[in-house]
């Protein structure tokens, strides 16, 4: 954001807990407050690192809430 902003480009960040719907869903709508976006770039993402056999479910429900559920959220909401 900093660099972007020294070269003149208009620059807003919204920060947003992306494992919380309810967290994409408010950064969606203050997003769409400043007006509809002409590029989305989805680049959070996680990597929980464990063995199929010690990977508990909410291990895995996160890391799919982070990188699966949350752009789609994220893109409907600003839709």
């Amino acid at each position: 954001a900093e660099e972007l902003g020294r070269l003149g480009a208009p620059v807003r960040v919204v920060e947003c807990e992306l494992g919380e719907p309810g967290s994409v869903a408010r950064a969606g709508s203050v997003v769409l407050e400043l007006g509809a976006p002409d590029v989305v770039v989805h680049a959070a993402g996680i990597v929980e690192r464990a063995s199929v056999a010690d990977a508990t479910d909410a291990l895995w429900d996160r890391q799919l809430e982070v990188n699966l559920s949350a752009p789609f959220r994220l893109t409907r909401a600003l839709l």
